[in-house]
């Protein structure tokens, strides 16, 4: 049986293991698509979106990398789901998973 062909980023980033790039949005409303999503979506890489201040956070094992988003809450703030990014940031940066950050992203990383 023939093996499926996968694109070069495939084989870069886990092959048949594939795991997907964590865009954390941390907005507080519906915001329009940005240039950082239209540029995932354009490579082709597998990303997935969690609305963080609505609780959802990924699974450190299953992410290859992450952009942490702004927000018009403080990196620090007393917010629950402010603490969580927190750690969930510090386990990702503990595996040594690439992170960028914008703004807010900046600050808690």
């Amino acid at each position: 049986m023939a093996q499926a062909a996968w694109p070069a980023w495939a084989v870069i980033f886990g092959g048949d293991d594939l795991k997907h790039f964590a865009v954390l949005n941390n907005w507080h409303k519906e915001q329009p698509r940005t240039r950082f999503e239209a540029a995932l979506e354009k490579s082709g890489l597998p990303y997935r979106i969690y609305q963080t201040n609505a609780g959802e956070f990924p699974d450190p094992s299953d992410v290859m990398g992450v952009f942490v988003g702004a927000s018009v809450a403080g990196a620090y703030d007393a917010e629950p789901w402010i603490a969580r990014e927190h750690d969930v940031l510090k386990t990702l940066a503990d595996a040594g998973v690439p992170m960028l950050g914008l703004c807010f992203g900046s600050q808690i990383l």
